[in-house]
C-alpha cells in the first residue's frame, strides 16, 4: 500500500467500519452487555482521530525494562521516568518523538499487581490492555532469562490471533548484559539466537505460529543500563552507550516494521481494526454463552407455560362438569323434596319438616346445598393450589435465572431482562401469600354466597307450618267438627302448594346460579387472577424471545463487522 489513492481507501473502509463499530458498542449496551466505557471511547477517538502519529506501546511483564528501554531510545531522562524496580511506574507515560512518534510506556502485561483509583482496584494488566490495541507497532518487552511462560498463553493468543499484531510488533530480550558478555560480539550473537530460537518454540506451543511466521519474527536483545551503571551515567556516556546498549538494533527493526506494514500512514489505518476486533473477540464468547442460556430458559419457561395452561384449561372443564353434576344433583334433590313434600298430611308433616328443613329457616336445605357445592368443587380446588404453586414456581425461576446470568458476568439480568419485563414486580400475583390459604376454603366460600331470592319467602312459608308441626295426631282426631277439619286440611293444603312453589323457586334460583356465570365468576375469581398472570407470563416468553433475536442479531452483526477486517 504506497499510493495515496490506497491509504485513501482503507481510510474511508475503516471510516466505515468504526461507524458500525459505535452503534454496536451502544447497541450491545443497550442489551446489557457490560462493556465498559473505554472501548466506547476508544472507537470514537479512532473514528475522528485524523493524527497521523505512529504509536509504539512497550508491554511485557511487570518490572522488565520497559522505562528503561523509553530513556535508551530518547536518550534523555525525563522527570517523570521510573527507572528503579521498587519505584516502577503504576500508569501509562507517552513521549514523542518529532512530532512523529509516541511511545507510550505501559505499567506491565503480566502478573498481578494492583492500584487503588479511586477506591476502584485495578489490574495493571488490564490498564496496559486498554492501550494495547489503539498502538501500531509492539515491542515486547521479555525476561532474557525465561522469555515466554506457559502462563502467557491467554495473554499472547489475545495479543497475536485476536487483535492481529503479530505482523506489527518486535520482540525485544531486555537487561540482556545480565545474559551474556556485551562486550563480546560472538557471545551475544551466539546467545541471541539460542533465545531466538528459544522464542520461536514457545510461541509454536502457544499461539501455533506458523514456519512464515516464524521467518518474519523480529528479535533483538538490548541493554538498556548496561553493568547497572544507571541511565544518568549512560546518558553522558552516549557512544559507548549505542555500542553496548545496542539499541539501536531496536530502532531498525521497529523502522523495519513500519515499511514492512505499508509505512507510517497504513499503519495508523491498520490500528483501527485491531480496535474492532478488541471489541468483538472480547464480547461474542459472551454473547454465544448468553444466546445459550436464554434458549434453555426459553425452553424451560415454554414447557412450563405450556403445561399451566393446559392444567388451567382442565380446571375449566371440570368446572363445567361440576356444574352439570350440580344441576343434575338439584333437579334430583328438589324433586325428591316435592315428592316428600306432597305425600305429606298434617300428622306426618313434622317427621318430614324435621328430617328435610330443619328448623323455621330451612338450613338443611341450604346446607345440604353448600355440602355438594363444597364435595363438586373439592378437587378443582386442589387443582387451583397446584396451578398456583407451579405459576410460583415459575416466577422463583425466572428469578434464580437472573441470577445464574448475573454469575456469568453478564449484566443482561439488570437491563434486558428488567426493560423486556421478564423479571418484574407485576408478575407476583396480587395476594399471592394468601392465595392459596383462600382456595382451600373456595368452595365454602362460593356455598356461603349463595343467597337466593326466594329465601324469605321459603321461611315465611314454612313459618305457616309451624303450627302442624306442633299439632299432635290426637288434637287433630279429637276435632268433631269436620267442617273445622276440612277447612284445617284444606288451609294445609294451601300452605303445602305455597311451600312447594317455594321449593321449585330455590330449585329455579340454584339451577341458575350453578349454571350461570355467577356461579363460575365467583368460584374463578382466583382462576381469573391466575389467568391474568400465564397472560403475564405468555408475554414474558415474547420478551425471551425478543431478547434473544435481539442477541443473534448483535452477534451476526458483530461477525459481519469482523469478517470485512480479515
Amino acid at each position: 500500500m504506497n499510493t495515496i489513492q490506497d491509504i485513501q481507501t482503507l481510510q474511508s473502509k475503516n471510516k466505515d467500519l468504526l461507524t458500525k463499530l459505535v452503534k454496536l458498542i451502544d447497541d450491545g449496551r443497550d442489551l446489557g452487555l457490560d462493556i465498559q466505557e473505554t472501548y466506547l471511547e476508544k472507537a470514537k477517538e479512532a473514528l475522528n482521530n485524523t493524527d497521523t502519529k505512529l504509536k509504539v506501546a512497550l508491554i511485557g511483564g511487570f518490572s522488565e525494562g520497559k522505562t528503561s528501554i523509553v530513556a535508551a531510545w530518547l536518550e534523555k531522562l525525563s522527570n517523570d521516568m521510573k527507572i528503579n524496580t521498587s519505584e516502577s511506574s503504576d500508569a501509562v507515560s507517552v513521549y514523542n518523538i518529532d512530532n512523529d512518534i509516541e511511545i507510550i510506556d505501559t505499567p506491565g502485561l503480566f502478573g498481578f499487581k494492583e492500584k487503588n483509583d479511586n477506591g476502584n482496584i485495578q489490574k495493571y494488566k488490564d490498564i496496559t490492555k486498554q492501550y494495547v490495541s489503539q498502538a501500531h507497532i509492539i515491542l515486547y518487552v521479555l525476561n532474557p532469562a525465561n522469555p515466554i511462560k506457559a502462563s502467557h498463553a491467554e495473554d499472547l493468543n489475545w495479543l497475536f490471533r485476536e487483535l492481529n499484531l503479530l505482523p506489527r510488533s518486535v520482540f525485544v530480550l531486555s537487561k540482556f548484559d545480565e545474559e551474556v558478555d556485551i562486550e563480546d560480539e560472538e557471545d551475544y550473537r551466539d546467545r541471541l539466537e539460542i533465545k531466538k530460537e528459544s522464542i520461536i518454540e514457545r510461541l509454536k506451543q502457544n499461539i501455533a505460529l506458523s514456519e512464515s511466521e516464524a521467518k518474519d519474527l523480529s528479535i533483538v536483545a538490548v541493554s538498556a543500563n548496561p553493568y547497572q551503571k544507571g541511565t544518568t551515567y549512560w546518558l553522558e556516556h552516549k557512544d559507548e552507550f549505542r555500542k553496548l546498549s545496542r539499541i539501536d538494533t531496536l530502532r531498525e527493526e521497529a523502522i523495519k516494521k513500519i515499511t514492512h506494514n505499508g509505512g507510517k500512514f497504513a499503519l495508523v489505518e491498520e490500528a483501527k481494526k485491531s480496535i474492532i476486533n478488541d471489541v468483538i473477540c472480547k464480547f461474542l464468547p459472551t454473547i454465544h454463552e448468553l444466546e445459550n442460556i436464554l434458549h434453555e430458559q426459553k425452553e424451560e419457561q415454554q414447557n412450563g407455560y405450556n403445561k399451566q395452561k393446559k392444567d388451567l384449561a382442565k380446571i375449566d372443564s371440570h368446572m363445567i362438569k361440576a356444574q352439570e353434576s350440580l344441576k343434575s344433583f338439584a333437579e334430583r334433590y328438589f324433586s325428591g323434596l316435592l315428592l316428600q313434600l306432597s305425600g305429606t298430611s298434617i300428622t306426618t308433616f313434622k317427621s318430614f319438616y324435621e328430617r328435610e328443613m330443619g328448623d323455621d329457616k330451612g338450613n338443611k336445605i341450604f346446607t345440604r346445598l353448600n355440602d355438594e357445592i363444597a364435595r363438586e368443587t373439592k378437587s378443582i380446588n386442589t387443582e387451583l393450589i397446584n396451578l398456583a404453586n407451579n405459576i410460583d414456581f415459575e416466577i422463583e425461576r425466572a428469578k434464580a435465572n437472573d441470577s445464574k446470568l448475573a454469575q456469568h458476568g453478564i449484566k443482561i439480568g439488570t437491563r434486558l431482562l428488567q426493560n423486556s419485563g421478564i423479571i418484574n414486580n407485576t408478575l407476583v400475583l396480587a395476594g399471592r401469600d394468601g392465595l392459596v390459604s383462600v382456595a382451600k376454603t373456595l368452595g365454602m366460600d362460593v356455598a356461603l354466597k349463595f343467597k337466593p331470592y326466594g329465601a324469605i319467602k321459603l321461611a315465611a312459608n314454612i313459618n305457616k307450618c309451624l303450627p302442624y308441626i306442633g299439632m299432635a295426631l290426637t288434637i287433630f282426631l279429637e276435632m268433631r267438627d269436620a267442617k273445622k277439619r276440612a277447612e284445617e286440611e284444606e288451609k294445609f293444603n294451601a300452605m303445602k302448594n305455597e311451600l312447594a312453589e317455594s321449593l321449585e323457586q330455590q330449585q329455579q334460583e340454584f339451577l341458575e346460579f350453578v349454571t350461570g356465570d355467577t356461579f363460575k365468576n365467583e368460584f374463578s375469581k382466583n382462576s381469573h387472577t391466575i389467568k391474568e398472570d400465564l397472560k403475564k407470563i405468555e408475554s414474558q416468553l415474547n420478551n425471551v424471545e425478543q431478547a434473544e433475536t435481539k442477541l443473534i442479531e448483535w452477534k451476526n452483526t458483530a461477525k459481519d463487522l469482523q469478517s470485512q477486517i480479515e
